[in-house]
C-alpha cells in the first residue's frame, strides 16, 4: 500500500506502476494495476518458479471477460484441466500460451493434444514450436529408456539353465544403449532450444 501511494505521489503511469509491482515480484498488486499485463505477469511467474501462485490470482472487477477467460486458462493449465485445455486449444493463438498448454499435454503424456499445439505453435513462432517439439521427442526417449531397462532387467532374471538368456541379455544391454544415445540427443536439442526461446 504504502509502494502504491508513493508511486501515485510520483505521477506513476498504471503500466509503470505495475511494472514496479511486477519487477519485485507482486503479482498480483501489478495485475489489480493493469490487468491487460496478465501475460507478461504470467510469463514473469514462470521464470521464476511461482506458477503455483497463478491458481491464487484474482482478476479485477475492471477487467475485461477476455483477462478474465485468459486468467482461468492459465489456471487451467497449471491444473490440468483436461477439458478446458482442448476446448481452447483451437482458438488460442498467442505463442507463450500455447506453448504452455503444449508443455501440459506433454507432461501428461496426451501426445495427440500435445501434437495438435505444436502443429499450431510452429505456425506461430517456429522456435517455440521446434522446442514443443524436442521436449515431446525427450519424453519419448526417456520412456524408450525406461521400457528398455526394464527389458535388460527382465532378460537378467531368465534362469540360467535357458540357453536364449545370453542372447536376450546382450539384445536388450544394445537397445538400451541406443535409447540412452537417442536421449543424450534428445536432451541436448532440448536444452539447445530452451536458450533460443528462454524458457
Amino acid at each position: 500500500k504504502e509502494a502504491g501511494k508513493a508511486m501515485d505521489k510520483a505521477g506513476y503511469s498504471k503500466n509503470k506502476k505495475a511494472t514496479t509491482y511486477l519487477n519485485l515480484n507482486k503479482y498480483q498488486e501489478a495485475l489489480n494495476t493493469e490487468p491487460s499485463l496478465l501475460l507478461k505477469i504470467v510469463k514473469k511467474a514462470y521464470k521464476n518458479d511461482d506458477s503455483k501462485d497463478i491458481l491464487e490470482w484474482q482478476t479485477p472487477s475492471s477487467a475485461s471477460s477476455k483477462i478474465s477467460n485468459q486468467l482461468k486458462l492459465e489456471k487451467a493449465i497449471i491444473n490440468y484441466d483436461v477439458d478446458t485445455l482442448t476446448g481452447q486449444l483451437s482458438f488460442e493463438q498467442n505463442g507463450d500460451v500455447l506453448l504452455r498448454m503444449g508443455k501440459a499435454f506433454n507432461d501428461h503424456d496426451d501426445t495427440q493434444d500435445a501434437s495438435t499445439a505444436q502443429t499450431k505453435l510452429v505456425a506461430i513462432n517456429k522456435d517455440k514450436g521446434d522446442y514443443l517439439k524436442a521436449l515431446m521427442t525427450l519424453k519419448s526417449a526417456n520412456k524408450s529408456v525406461d521400457d528398455n531397462q526394464k527389458k535388460l532387467d527382465d532378460a537378467n532374471k531368465i534362469d540360467d539353465k535357458d540357453s536364449s538368456k545370453g542372447d536376450k541379455v546382450k539384445e536388450a544391454k544394445s537397445n538400451l544403449e541406443n535409447a540412452k544415445k537417442d536421449q543424450s540427443t534428445a536432451q541436448k536439442k532440448v536444452d539447445q532450444l530452451q536458450k533460443k526461446v528462454g524458457d
